[in-house]
């Protein structure tokens, strides 16, 4: 796939309230399936989404998220991405983990995963 793929753009729906740009297609599936929030991702952090993609974010969801890694070129890379779109950044505490799913594979109790829902209202 080249850079202008965004995985998981035909899955999602249509319009609804919001949606989350993830950093990789294994966050947004877990993103998706566990808290029930569609969401998308890049081809990779470094990848921007084109100008056509972004307005067709805006024009179907209410609110458009930005959240990746929270290491050093996730956090770099969804700020720039922020400052470009004017989606809303959203920096979780993943209790030392790189990552959404490697977050959910270290919990012992999965429904604790729940509990990040709130950070996307």
């Amino acid at each position: 796939m080249d850079s202008s793929v965004i995985s998981l753009w035909t899955k999602v729906p249509e319009y609804g309230d919001r949606i989350i740009i993830a950093s990789s297609l294994k966050d947004a599936l877990v993103l998706g399936c566990q808290l029930h929030i569609p969401a998308i991702a890049p081809q990779g952090e470094g990848y921007s989404i084109s100008t056509t993609a972004a307005n067709e974010l805006k024009r179907r969801y209410k609110k458009v998220f930005i959240s990746y890694d929270v290491d050093a070129p996730g956090l770099a890379d969804s700020q720039k991405l922020a400052e470009q779109t004017g989606f809303i950044r959203i920096v979780p505490d993943l209790k030392g983990e790189k990552d959404y799913s490697d977050y959910y594979k270290s919990l012992k109790d999965k429904k604790q995963f729940k509990q990040l829902e709130k950070l996307f209202h």
